[in-house]
């Protein structure tokens, strides 16, 4: 074929892209149909939001590759075409999953670093479970699994000095539903040896959505105050601690020294969090100097520590 028809080629199957999908949203349904039928344990909602946040260019582009090996070609639907559409579909697989890899990674800068989220909490865990459930695909696993091996958060950030966690800081699970409640709860039988068919009593409470702080005292005295970062390495917030804990009527409720009976070396963990109260005074008075509005209390609490 002469680079003249090939280019006439194209051409002839643009018209035909441009007849068949219209909208974004038209575009947007194909691809998710498409993925599902390679990704069958992927939620279609799921799906339709990872490529909702995807440029109008990028999923034109990928569509009409889509479109063009697939739909364009009008072959019948055989083995020998089943063998090729898996094949076909290798490369525009492997762009979901490390377009949506990179789609996390970007996102943990902006919701740990940058302190400015662009995701909601609810398209975040879902792009992280469409993840998880593309682990159990062989070939994507490794490059998964090395992307966020081990990490919890997002990396320090290069405006703190670096503090190496003793223990690493770990993060909390989550279900989304009654059904992921109960595996959960069955997990844990397990892993107790608790009779299936016994009751087990379990405490819940609200949980506080800050950021996560580890003090380290010795022989009664603070020491050094550092964020989560990555779960294994955090930035050094001490001195702005220090500052908060300072100032007229403090209400961090942080302790400048324990009490005698403490033990030498301890470590205390828990949340740094504003109130609705206090994040609507927050971004009001942001609002009146020209300051930056914060999304949620939990960036707003970050954000003002980590200045």
């Amino acid at each position: 074929m002469t680079s003249i028809q090939a280019m006439n080629e194209i051409e002839t199957d643009r018209k035909k892209f441009d007849a068949f999908l219209h909208s974004r949203d038209d575009k947007i349904n194909y691809l998710c149909d498409k993925f599902l039928n390679v990704i069958p344990n992927a939620k279609k909602s799921e799906l339709y939001n990872f490529f909702n946040e995807i440029q109008n260019k990028d999923i034109d582009t990928l569509c009409f590759h889509v479109f063009r090996q697939i739909d364009g070609k009008n072959k019948e639907f055989n083995s020998e075409f089943l063998v090729t559409f898996m094949r076909l579909y290798e490369s525009a697989i492997d762009f979901f999953v490390k377009s949506l890899i990179e789609h996390i990674k970007k996102a943990d800068i902006a919701y740990y670093n940058d302190d400015a989220p662009f995701l909601t909490d609810a398209a975040y865990d879902s792009f992280r479970r469409t993840l998880e459930q593309l682990k159990a695909v062989k070939r994507f696993a490794q490059a998964i699994n090395s992307a966020f091996q081990n990490k919890i958060g997002s990396k320090p950030s290069g405006k703190f000095a670096k503090v190496r966690h003793k223990v690493p800081m770990l993060s909390l699970g989550n279900a989304m539903n009654e059904a992921e409640a109960r595996d959960f709860v069955d997990r844990v039988k397990r892993f107790l040896d608790w009779p299936a068919d016994k009751p087990l009593a379990i405490t819940a409470e609200p949980k506080i959505d800050g950021l996560s702080l580890s003090l380290r005292y010795e022989r009664g005295q603070l020491v050094s105050a550092a964020t989560r970062g990555d779960g294994a390495e955090g930035e050094d917030v001490t001195p702005n601690i220090r500052a908060l804990m300072a100032a007229p009527n403090p209400t961090i409720g942080i302790l400048a020294s324990l009490p005698p009976d403490a033990p030498d070396i301890a470590e205390i963990r828990g949340e740094v969090y504003l109130g609705h109260a206090d994040f609507a005074a927050l971004n009001a008075k942001q609002a009146e100097t020209g300051g930056k509005i914060f999304a949620n209390p939990r960036n707003a609490a970050a954000g003002s520590l980590r200045q």
